[in-house]
């Protein structure tokens, strides 16, 4: 158990300098910023931004949203 720890470590260490040699900021490092909301074929579906997400995501493959539960 002890050597595979080491070996994990060891690779998460030499993921984390390749990623500083090719300029690659550690992620927790990266400055805050809101992505770009996706466009949808059906706008009348998303209540809100999250659901935009979710349905760009349905659609990229190739399903539809469920049609909502009953009360």
């Amino acid at each position: 158990m002890r050597k595979g720890l080491q070996l994990v470590s060891l690779l998460t260490l030499h993921g984390v300098a390749l990623g500083a040699v090719q300029g690659d900021p550690i992620w927790s490092l990266r400055p805050v910023a809101r992505p770009p909301i996706p466009a949808v074929d059906d706008a009348a579906w998303p209540r809100n931004d999250l659901d935009r997400f979710v349905l760009a995501r349905l659609e990229a493959s190739g399903l539809a949203p469920s049609p909502e539960a009953d009360a």
